[in-house]
């Protein structure tokens, strides 16, 4: 529970540091989920093949990247959008943030798999 704590503490540390240096605060947010979610697959990849110990993926995992990432900032402004028919937005939320994560996500794991795989 302490792990997580300070974990998020770090991690919302951190958003807090980035919007206030990015002028644009949906870019910021964009930035943001897109770097939470890749810290969160390496870490559950690291975890995952026992190269880190729980105590760590609660810590950056959990902790970190839980409290890093703003996805629930990107629920309200996808609400906000369908609320307000702007549907253009609504599709731009969609495909910039959750496709466009899911197919990230989706490379990087590839990429660090083979990565790990060749060190092995």
């Amino acid at each position: 529970m302490t792990l997580v704590f300070l974990g998020g503490m770090l991690g919302a540390g951190l958003r807090f540091f980035i919007s206030e240096r990015i002028t644009s605060n949906k870019f910021s947010i964009w930035l943001v989920n897109i770097t939470g979610s890749f810290i969160l697959v390496s870490f559950f990849l690291l975890y995952n093949e026992g190269n880190i110990s729980n105590l760590a993926f609660t810590f950056w995992g959990t902790g970190f990247s839980g409290a890093f990432t703003t996805f629930s900032t990107v629920n309200n402004q996808l609400f906000e959008s369908i609320v307000a028919k702007n549907f253009k937005h609504v599709c731009l939320i969609i495909t910039t943030t959750y496709l466009g994560i899911f197919l990230s996500i989706l490379l990087f794991y590839f990429f660090i798999t083979s990565f790990l795989y060749f060190l092995v």
